[in-house]
C-alpha cells in the first residue's frame, strides 16, 4: 500500500509539472490568445470565439488518460529502479 501511495504522489507531481511546462511552452511560443494544456493528449482549451467572447473546454477523458499514462510510466520506472537496486 505504501508503494502505491508513493507512486501516486510522485505521478501527481510529474503530471502537474508536465501541465505547467505545457502552459509555459504556450506562453513563450504563441502569439495567439489561445491556451491548450495537456501532454500527450490535450485536455483543456481556452479560446476566443469573438474579440470579446472567451470560451473554454475540458476533455475529461483526455485528462484521465493523461494521468493514467503518467501513473503507469511512473509505476514501471519505480518498479524497475527497485528491481535494479536488489
Amino acid at each position: 500500500m505504501k508503494k502505491i501511495i508513493s507512486v501516486t504522489v510522485v505521478s501527481i507531481l510529474i503530471f502537474l509539472s508536465i501541465s505547467f511546462l505545457t502552459v509555459l511552452n504556450f506562453v513563450f511560443t504563441s502569439g495567439f490568445p489561445e491556451l491548450k494544456i495537456g501532454f500527450p493528449l490535450q485536455y483543456y482549451n481556452r479560446f476566443f470565439t469573438a474579440p470579446d467572447e472567451l470560451r473554454f473546454s475540458w476533455n475529461i477523458w483526455n485528462l484521465i488518460i493523461d494521468f493514467l499514462v503518467i501513473w503507469g510510466i511512473t509505476a514501471v520506472v519505480y518498479y524497475l529502479s527497485k528491481r535494479i537496486k536488489k
